[in-house]
């Protein structure tokens, strides 16, 4: 298994803090993690990993440690935020962002609406430590 992430791209008015202070607002660029979805190892660790659910889904979804180790590396990479795009409608995505911030990981759910400023819904933050 292979996963790797798209093409960056920006969301008009969804925004980061950047290095080294992190005190200077700068558009953030997330990458496209729309062809990771389809690997098992993805939801595992989309379910047990930031959302905090238990490990046992692990066995429930019988995805070998290297599958997932693999997944891990793709999606909390701090240098490339994936995003995952949930189509709405016609011009109008949720997008999910792995936000890889080393103090700040977590999900954001950000709509996005042409001609408009990103709304993000509250932060999520990673719960406990980064999985395995």
């Amino acid at each position: 298994m292979s996963p790797a992430l798209g093409q960056a791209f920006t969301i008009p008015g969804y925004t980061t803090m950047s290095p080294p202070d992190y005190d200077v607002g700068c558009d953030a660029a997330v990458h496209a993690a729309d062809g990771v979805v389809g690997y098992p190892a993805f939801w595992l660790h989309f379910l047990s990993g930031p959302l905090g659910a238990h490990r046992e889904s692990e066995a429930a979804f019988g995805v070998p440690a290297a599958d997932y180790d693999a997944m891990c590396a793709v999606l909390n990479d701090p240098k490339r935020w994936p995003a995952v795009s949930v189509r709405l409608d016609r011009e109008v995505w949720l997008r999910i962002v792995y936000r890889n911030l080393e103090d700040e990981a977590g999900l954001d759910f950000v709509e996005d609406r042409p001609g408009r400023p990103a709304k993000i819904a509250p932060r999520s933050r990673a719960t406990g430590s980064r999985p395995r």
